[in-house]
């Protein structure tokens, strides 16, 4: 009830940019999805919000922007959709054996063969159809599509143990112990 109440106090009086800190945090399921509903028409309708979270699988699913901060230094910024893509890549699994020509046209587009499971590294879902198309003339049957993308945790660790190592580095270089 308190983040409820603290969420009305923030739209009392309609303001055009809104501060919210941990806003989801110990809220039940439902009213998770309440918040992510009003935080998401506020920005649909021209609304800035800012957002501080530690709950980043919530923020994935509201942010359009982030930035990512350690020790007050901003170590990542940019579009959720930028960020999340660097190392996209679809999963295709599938019933049947590959031929061997289909395993070398697969290894030709750089595509790794799994066992039932091809990992095609891809920014746009249209690099798949050509995939697709092959497969579905090898009569080998698709059980499933996941798009695979980096997440803003793994994203936020990389930034983070990066920043560590920098630090560290810096340390040992300026003649300190890291």
């Amino acid at each position: 009830m308190k983040q409820r109440i603290g969420l009305a106090q923030a739209l009392v009086n309609d303001p055009s940019v809104v501060f919210l800190d941990e806003p989801t945090d110990g809220v039940d399921p439902q009213g998770r999805r309440d918040f992510r509903e009003i935080i998401c028409a506020m920005r649909n309708e021209g609304r800035t919000v800012f957002i501080s979270s530690h709950l980043l699988g919530e923020m994935e699913k509201m942010a359009d922007r982030v930035a990512i901060l350690s020790h007050g230094k901003v170590l990542c910024r940019g579009l959720v959709e930028d960020l999340t893509t660097e190392n996209r890549c679809f999963e295709i699994s599938h019933q049947g054996a590959l031929s061997a020509d289909c395993r070398e046209w697969c290894s030709n587009q750089g595509i790794v063969v799994g066992d039932g499971v091809l990992d095609v590294k891809a920014v746009h879902a249209s690099v798949m159809q050509p995939v697709i198309d092959r497969l579905r003339a090898e009569m080998v049957i698709i059980t499933s599509i996941q798009d695979r993308r980096t997440s803003l945790e793994d994203l936020f660790l990389r930034a983070v143990q990066g920043d560590r190592l920098a630090t560290a580095n810096d340390s040992i270089s300026q003649g300190g112990e890291a």
